[in-house]
């Protein structure tokens, strides 16, 4: 959350190499921050279904990482992020 929110330049950065448009990577970013939202809610009912929305999206961008042929240090780098800002 905090990178879509406060280092929005990083983002950008990171979608130029894959040429996606604004609007796909807007979209990618309320999608994450509304589910990480759901999930802080803590309903029991919305906790799964929410985190695997996450998990989805985060599969999506090692793939994307891999079709633009980053060298596997930025794609590892991302995961150990997400799981520090998990704990």
């Amino acid at each position: 959350m905090f990178v879509w929110i406060v280092r929005f330049d990083s983002i950008v950065g990171r979608f130029k190499p894959a040429s996606y448009s604004p609007l796909a990577r807007n979209a990618v970013g309320i999608a994450k921050r509304s589910l990480a939202s759901v999930i802080g809610v803590w309903s029991p009912v919305l906790v799964i279904p929410a985190a695997l929305g996450i998990a989805a999206r985060m599969g999506r961008a090692q793939w994307a990482h891999v079709r633009v042929s980053n060298p596997a240090a930025k794609p590892v780098r991302s995961d150990r992020r997400t799981v520090s800002a998990a704990a």
